[in-house]
């Protein structure tokens, strides 16, 4: 990894960065947000082309998409970052910090709330945020889990 400092002057690792993420557009805009600023990043629009990358490149972060539509089976989704949370805790992935995202709101089910990132949440994502995202609040959430996964290691 590679340190840069930032104008705030807080420390901010150049990592590999991959985002699953179906949005064309929205990946697209994260990844240049973030190439910007130095890091290395990846782009997969399915779960598979996900693994296939996980299981051949060290990432230092992962951005997911919490569902990932299925074109081929549309209106069924491939479960998105909930297959990479559920691959890191069965120990199938390393230990790599996941940012779960989404743009369902939680949906009120009679008494009961359900939220996919609540969801993610329980099962371990290390942070989520609700789309849309600001670019700042991209950028921090990033770098905050970065630097955090920098002390952890070290």
């Amino acid at each position: 990894m590679v340190f840069h400092l930032i104008r705030n002057s807080s420390l901010v690792i150049m990592a590999y960065i991959l985002i699953l993420e179906d949005n064309y557009l929205l990946a697209g805009h994260w990844q240049e947000l973030l190439q910007s600023f130095g890091h290395e990043v990846i782009w997969c629009s399915t779960v598979a082309q996900a693994l296939k990358q996980v299981s051949s490149i060290n990432f230092d972060l992962i951005i997911t998409e919490m569902v990932i539509k299925n074109r081929s089976t549309l209106p069924f989704t491939s479960g998105g970052g909930l297959t990479l949370i559920s691959q890191r805790a069965l120990g199938k992935l390393p230990a790599i910090p996941i940012l779960g995202v989404s743009g369902h709101k939680p949906i009120a089910n009679a008494s009961v709330k359900i939220s996919l990132l609540e969801i993610a949440k329980d099962m371990g994502v290390d942070a989520a945020l609700y789309k849309p995202i600001q670019p700042e609040t991209l950028l921090h959430t990033v770098h905050t889990l970065l630097n955090c996964a920098q002390v952890a290691s070290a």
